[in-house]
């Protein structure tokens, strides 16, 4: 048997990676007595991971990264820089050019305008051969341009795609996504990072008293206002005499960030490293964060990891993805926004800093995964 798994395997932002890394050893598993063959397909069509001296010349980020940022803005312009397209397809027929048996979505925030036509292609390709087709844990976001909104219709609504399934936003999928008279299987999931603790094999640190405040680039807030926050959020750690270190998911923009938030902090923590290295692989991210006893945190895999861990953990939301992941855990009152009162984002983490999470929901969580995955 053999299984195609497409998905952000190497994004600088290594909650990606973790995604897929956790779907693959789920698939080995259920699959186990079918003698699987697993290939790995990058969304993306990268190679490998960028090494730390490819992310900047100069002292500045790559000009990819700043175009890639500029197409999530501009749906348009995602549209009209086919030359990237071009050259994609092509790597992603030659991709395609192989017998699956299945190909398998990985999940994440896939149903958004940079990977339209990707996954347009991927679809395209693989039914030419016969391979089936499942879209699993797909975070949903907005298509507002009604070409690239068309291709992904066009892929979801394939025939020969099983099924698709949602780690949020479920309703939205079917109003917006799934048209036409075929009668798709929409099923509602978890993200599979779920099991990272069983994946990668790595337990908490249960002596550490150490706060884990994970940091990210916010393209819709001025950097001036991100980092007076974190600051804010900083000085309140410390009138509790709580230690604390800066991390991020691993994206180059966010690390810079860290080191500038960094700089703008007088601290009390004496014999602290403030800031984390940089992640490189998944692995290094979940090691990373196993090393908090809390965290406040903005990317949601930092979230993810932390639920995994048995962490407990503090969200502040940038995108109703983070909302739907507590809101699944009965959580809720843990989402704060940028705009709250820092003293009562710490009030709260210390509130819930000794607490565990519902092992019944974890379980639950984890069965449907499985089950959801299992078609043959």
């Amino acid at each position: 048997m053999k299984i195609l798994i497409i998905g952000e395997w190497y994004s600088s932002n290594l909650g990606d990676g973790i995604i897929c890394e956790n779907v693959e050893k789920i698939v080995r598993e259920i699959y186990k007595e079918k003698n699987v063959t697993i290939d790995r397909a990058d969304i993306s069509l990268r190679d490998g991971f960028i090494k730390n001296s490819e992310h900047i010349v100069n002292g500045r980020i790559r000009k990819v990264n700043y175009i890639r940022n500029i197409l999530y803005k501009s749906e348009y312009l995602t549209y009209k820089l086919q030359d990237i397209k071009n050259k994609r397809k092509e790597k992603i027929k030659k991709i395609c050019n192989h017998s699956y048996d299945l190909a398998i979505f990985a999940g994440g925030h896939m149903i958004m305008p940079y990977f339209s036509f990707q996954i347009y292609y991927f679809v395209k390709y693989l039914v030419n051969s016969g391979t089936k087709v499942i879209f699993n844990a797909c975070g949903v976001g907005e298509i507002k341009s009604r070409i690239l909104l068309n291709k992904v219709r066009q892929a979801l609504m394939n025939k020969n795609v099983v099924y698709i399934s949602s780690r949020d936003n479920v309703e939205k999928l079917k109003k917006e996504y799934l048209i036409g008279d075929k009668k798709l299987l929409v099923k509602k999931t978890y993200d599979p990072a779920i099991f990272t603790n069983e994946t990668y094999g790595v337990k908490k640190d249960i002596s550490s008293e150490v706060i884990g405040l994970g940091i990210m680039n916010l393209l819709d807030e001025k950097k001036e206002d991100v980092i007076k926050f974190w600051k804010s959020i900083i000085d309140n750690i410390e009138k509790q005499g709580k230690r604390w270190q800066i991390f991020c998911n691993g994206s180059q923009e966010d690390y810079e960030l860290a080191c500038e938030c960094l700089r703008n902090v007088k601290t009390n923590n004496s014999g602290m490293i403030n800031i984390a290295p940089k992640p490189n692989r998944p692995i290094d991210l979940v090691k990373l964060i196993s090393k908090y006893k809390s965290i406040i945190s903005f990317r949601l895999h930092s979230h993810i990891i932390a639920y995994s861990l048995d962490i407990p953990t503090i969200a502040i939301v940038w995108n109703e993805k983070v909302k739907f992941f507590f809101k699944d855990l009965n959580l809720e009152d843990r989402c704060f926004e940028i705009k709250d009162k820092p003293e009562d984002i710490v009030k709260k983490l210390l509130e819930v800093e000794s607490s565990k999470y519902d092992k019944s929901i974890k379980d639950k969580q984890r069965g449907i995964i499985r089950n959801n995955l299992m078609i043959f």
